[in-house]
């Protein structure tokens, strides 16, 4: 809608074989959500996900978990734990990301900075067991510019990528070249996949600062 929406919560549920568990999010110009708090959720077997959140503009996403997606053909949005979008300085804490299924549908990540989505921070996390990479940087709707990955550990990415393009543990997509951030601290593994890093990942774009990230098999 067009109205602006205030004080939302979204606290201490559990959602079981949905095709998306918690889509919280308003279209593109719309007014945004603001005190938007959703905190110890958990959904297990959605199709899809479980915390997709757009035009998230103050509050946070805190102690939220995706134990298992399934994937599917015909699931045309995902499949990732969570995804955030068009939600500048949103942060996202606390947060599990575990055995992401994408069976013939795309992505399979652990968490999605789709786009637009200016200074979020997504911190203290983890992901395992993703048919895609743990972590990845779209660009729908505008870069991501100054995004923050704090304390986060990737374990076991790439068990199943769609495509080489994605056969990494933090992928940032091969044309997005105007996203940039800071990865602060996280134990990164590389797992099954091609590479930790992909190319647009990189230090040497000039787009990606690492501080003490341990990089590892």
């Amino acid at each position: 809608g067009t109205h602006q929406m205030t004080d939302i919560r979204v606290e201490n549920n559990t959602a079981v074989r949905v095709v998306r568990a918690y889509v919280i999010e308003q279209g593109s110009g719309a007014p945004g959500l603001h005190s938007l708090n959703v905190e110890g959720n958990t959904a297990q077997g959605g199709k899809s996900g479980s915390i997709f959140l757009g035009r998230a503009m103050t509050g946070s996403a805190q102690n939220n978990s995706c134990l298992s997606t399934t994937g599917g053909s015909g699931v045309w949005f995902g499949v990732a734990g969570g995804r955030i979008q068009n939600s500048p300085g949103y942060m996202v804490k606390y947060a599990t990301f575990n055995n992401i299924r994408r069976n013939g549908a795309n992505d399979g990540c652990g968490f999605d900075f789709e786009g637009n989505s200016n200074n979020t921070l997504l911190h203290t996390a983890s992901t395992n067991r993703t048919d895609g990479p743990g972590v990845i940087v779209l660009r729908t709707g505008g870069p991501n510019l100054d995004i923050r990955i704090t304390d986060v550990d990737i374990s076991n990415p790439a068990e199943n990528p769609v495509n080489h393009h994605q056969d990494y543990s933090f992928w940032v997509q091969q044309n997005n070249t105007d996203s940039t951030g800071t990865v602060n601290r996280g134990v990164w593994r590389k797992g099954q996949a091609n590479a930790v890093r992909s190319p647009a990942a990189r230090p040497s774009t000039g787009n990606w600062v690492y501080n003490g990230t341990t990089f590892t098999q």
